[in-house]
């Protein structure tokens, strides 16, 4: 699908390869998402308190590799 950027008025195929991988808003072209900084948009998760309750907590994280780390983190306390 094609789209204009909203801050450099390109357009780009919102399907392709670089897109999908530099992420960003629809709207954001992949060279415009790489020369801000990267993707902006939050990591958002579920995660059960414990093994045993069916209570689900959700966090915000910075970024894909916090959401791992975290995930880590709580796997080891687990065991």
């Amino acid at each position: 699908m094609l789209k204009e950027c909203r801050h450099c008025g390109i357009e780009f195929n919102t399907k392709s390869p670089h897109k999908q991988e530099v992420g960003g808003y629809i709207n954001e072209c992949p060279m415009c998402v790489e020369e801000m900084g990267g993707d902006p948009t939050p990591v958002i998760k579920g995660f059960p308190t414990s093994p045993e309750d069916s209570t689900l907590q959700v966090l915000r994280f910075e970024s894909e590799a916090h959401a791992r780390e975290y995930i880590q983190n709580i796997e080891e306390e687990r065991r």
